[in-house]
């Protein structure tokens, strides 16, 4: 596997650039006792800089259009990875808060 990843890597240096900026995400995330900021810091960081490249090679380089459809879809796909990140996040978080408020509210009607 790892020869064809090589190859791919040399046949869509794009996409394998993408995919190193996202491969950077952290794979997990700890509990909502665990350092929560960090990780939504971390993730916005990610966004942004795949935003910038997919902007570089749309508007500065003028390289998007040159691109294969398959490298062009994958580069949209690593974007899309992040996002999804960033939603998933965001629902951990609400749901450890409304726990959070759960376990408030029973240990007052105690």
């Amino acid at each position: 596997s790892s020869s064809s990843s090589s190859s791919s890597v040399v046949s869509q240096p794009f996409a394998a650039n993408s995919r190193a900026i996202v491969d950077a995400l952290p794979k997990h995330w700890p509990g909502p006792a665990g350092p929560g900021p960090a990780v939504e810091l971390h993730l916005d960081e990610k966004a942004r800089r795949h935003d910038l490249f997919l902007r570089f090679l749309v508007e500065a380089a003028g390289v998007w259009n040159l691109l294969p459809a398959a490298e062009r879809e994958a580069i949209l796909e690593h974007g899309e990875m992040v996002a999804a990140l960033l939603c998933v996040r965001t629902l951990h978080n609400e749901a450890a808060e409304a726990d959070e408020m759960e376990q408030e509210e029973e240990g007052d009607d105690m």
